[in-house]
C-alpha cells in the first residue's frame, strides 16, 4: 500500500494520555467511571482528597476558602464533552456573573430578613430570586486556593472532546494545572448527596495525561492501493475513529485506485 502523509496543520503543544483510575473511598466505596477531555491536566501521581460542592457566591467562597486546599470540587452543569473554559474571555464572563449574583444576594438577604420577621403572621413568605448558574464560577480562585481538581456530571456513554478554545494558544507556561473530570451521572448524584449530607468520604484519582513540547505537526494519512484495469477510476473507502480523547486514535481513509473492479 502506498501511504501519503498529507500535512494539515500544527499544534503548539503535544498531548497524550495513559491509564486513568478513580475510586470512592467510603463505607460504600466503588470504582469510578469517568474520563477527561484532551489537553486537560492529569494528576501528579495518585491524589486523594475530601469533596466539596463549589461556591456560588463571593460569601460562600470566602467561608470555604480554607477548606479548598486538597479538595475535589463538584461543579454544576452537565458535561457536553468540552472542558470547563479557562480562556480570558471565560474569565470575563465569570466576573460579570459574579457581579450580577452579588446584587441578587443582597436582595435575597433582605427577603430572608423579611420572611424571618413575618413568621407567624398572615403575610406570605417571599421566594428568593434565582442566581445565575455557571459551572466553576470561581475556577481561578479555587485553583489558587489549592484544589486537586473539578468533577462534573456526565451522561453515559461519557463524551469527552478537547480544549478547542485554548489549544492553539497553549504554551508550557499556560497549561491547565488541575484535572477536569467528567463523572458518570449516577455516581455523581450519589457523591453530591453525600457531600450535601457532610458525610466523611474521599475521592482518589490517578490520571496520566501528558503534555509535550511542540510544535507538533498533524496529518491526514492516506493509503493508496494501486489497481491496473481502470487507471482513471477511484473507489474511496473511509472511516473515522477520532484521534482525540478516548477513541482508538486513528483517522483512516483508503483510496482504492486502478482495482479492476466495477463499482
Amino acid at each position: 500500500m502506498e501511504v501519503v502523509m498529507d500535512e494539515v496543520g500544527e499544534l503548539p503543544v503535544g498531548f497524550n494520555r495513559g491509564p486513568w483510575f478513580g475510586r470512592l473511598i467510603a463505607e460504600n466505596g466503588m470504582t469510578l467511571h469517568f474520563a477527561t477531555p484532551s489537553y486537560t491536566s492529569g494528576t501528579r501521581g495518585v491524589q486523594r482528597g475530601h469533596v466539596l460542592i463549589e461556591p456560588g457566591t463571593e460569601a460562600e467562597f470566602r467561608r470555604m476558602k480554607g477548606a479548598l486546599k486538597g479538595a475535589w470540587v463538584l461543579v454544576d452543569g452537565e458535561n457536553q464533552g468540552w472542558p470547563i473554559d479557562i480562556s480570558a474571555e471565560a474569565d470575563r464572563l465569570r466576573d460579570s456573573i459574579k457581579l450580577v449574583n452579588a446584587e441578587t444576594e443582597k436582595v435575597n438577604s433582605q427577603i430572608r430578613r423579611e420572611n424571618w420577621n413575618n413568621r407567624g403572621t398572615k403575610k406570605p413568605q417571599r421566594e428568593l430570586l434565582p442566581m445565575v448558574d455557571e459551572p466553576a464560577l470561581f475556577y481561578r480562585e479555587m485553583v489558587e486556593a489549592g484544589i486537586l481538581g473539578i468533577v462534573q456530571s456526565a451522561k453515559t456513554p461519557i463524551r469527552v472532546l478537547y480544549d478547542r478554545k485554548n489549544l492553539h494558544d497553549m504554551t508550557f507556561e499556560t497549561l491547565p494545572t488541575v484535572p477536569d473530570i467528567k463523572l458518570d451521572e449516577h455516581q455523581y448524584k450519589l457523591i453530591y448527596r453525600m457531600a450535601e449530607e457532610r458525610r466523611y468520604f474521599q475521592l482518589e484519582f490517578d490520571i496520566r495525561n501528558h503534555f509535550k513540547m511542540g510544535p507538533v505537526k498533524y496529518h491526514n494519512v492516506i493509503g493508496v492501493i494501486p489497481g491496473s484495469e481502470f487507471p482513471d477510476e477511484y473507489v474511496i473507502m473511509g472511516g473515522h475513529l477520532d484521534a482525540y480523547d478516548v477513541a482508538t486514535g486513528g483517522v483512516w481513509t483508503v483510496w482504492l485506485r486502478k482495482l479492476g473492479y466495477q463499482v
